[in-house]
């Protein structure tokens, strides 16, 4: 019983650091030039790759806009109440201007 003990334990230390040590090895540069591929396969169900999306919007903003966002701004408003009143606040400049009205900005 003893022995059996003895060598379950010294399994699972080896096992243990074994572990450790691959994990800790440094990586070696490569010195050949990677094979070339000799599969002339066209690949199938390939994925579509979509281009990463760009902070700067395409188009420049209206000034009906930059207007209404400096309203919700001095209001201090955030998230979807910010998002209703910009909505309606658009609208409303939107109607004013086709109208003729002038515009308070």
């Amino acid at each position: 019983m003893k022995l059996t003990t003895l060598l379950t334990t010294t399994a699972m230390a080896v096992a243990l650091f074994a572990g450790a040590a691959v994990a800790q090895t440094t990586p070696t540069a490569p010195t050949a030039a990677a094979p070339k591929m000799t599969d002339t396969k066209p690949m199938t169900k390939m994925k579509k790759m979509k281009a990463p999306k760009t902070a700067v919007s395409a188009k420049p903003r209206s000034a009906i806009s930059i207007a209404c966002s400096a309203d919700a701004d001095a209001k201090n408003l955030k998230g979807k109440p910010r998002k209703t009143f910009r909505k309606s606040c658009m609208a409303d400049k939107a109607k004013m201007e086709k109208m003729g009205m002038p515009k308070k900005m």
